[in-house]
């Protein structure tokens, strides 16, 4: 009598070595946890760069803005799309006229003619006027006040993406808060109103030829 020894028939369709079966749920743990270790990192990320912009911000606050010549050369420098950005002040949040005539006053003392020996500290005094002139006048509508939200989060969204790399190779992280985020902010804004610019040119150009050809 022969004995012949007998394997488990697989079911049918399925084979013994079937790679149509799904992942083992070890695989997809192993995703959830480095999802959550790359979600504690970035937190961690987040946290540093805060204490680090607090102590910048303690140790160095106002160092430039309180140098007429710094404030001479930044108001001469370039054509300002807000009246804000001329007086520092953030247009998205609201600003009382004390705190607004304070500001003025503390960088038209800085850039006054006959205190500051800058070639164009007369220039850079008529600039802050004619700011404090556009944010009194009731009808002032700040070209920045709406894109600067938008702006603030392609900002924040790009430094963070940064930042993990830079933590990767050991780099300090770039600053979520201060003046070098506000100018990269300002900077995003001028280039929204130049897109936005540009876009309303191609439009009214294309209409123009559209017209042309009939």
């Amino acid at each position: 009598m022969s004995s012949s020894s007998s394997s488990a028939t697989p079911p049918a369709g399925k084979t013994a070595n079937d790679s149509s079966s799904s992942p083992p749920e070890s695989d997809a743990k192993t995703e959830d946890e480095f999802a959550h270790l790359m979600e504690m990192f970035e937190d961690e990320v987040n946290h540093l760069q805060t204490a680090k912009n607090k102590a910048l911000h303690k140790r160095f606050a106002g160092k430039d803005n309180n140098d007429p010549n710094y404030q001479a050369d930044r108001l001469t420098s370039k054509v300002f799309s807000s009246a804000y950005e001329v007086l520092l002040l953030d247009p998205t949040e609201e600003h009382t006229d004390k705190e607004i005539q304070k500001q003025y006053r503390r960088l038209s003392l800085l850039v006054h003619p006959d205190k500051c020996s800058h070639p164009k500290a007369a220039e850079a005094f008529q600039v802050l006027a004619k700011a404090l002139k556009d944010i009194n006048d009731p009808n002032y509508n700040d070209k920045y006040k709406e894109i600067i939200p938008h702006a603030k989060k392609r900002v924040l969204k790009r430094r963070k993406k940064e930042n993990v790399e830079r933590m990767r190779d050991g780099k300090d992280p770039l600053d979520l808060e201060g003046e070098d985020f506000n100018n990269d902010v300002m900077n995003e804004c001028e280039k929204i109103l130049e897109k936005e610019k540009e876009d309303e040119e191609y439009a009214n150009n294309t209409a123009q030829a559209n017209e042309d050809r009939l």
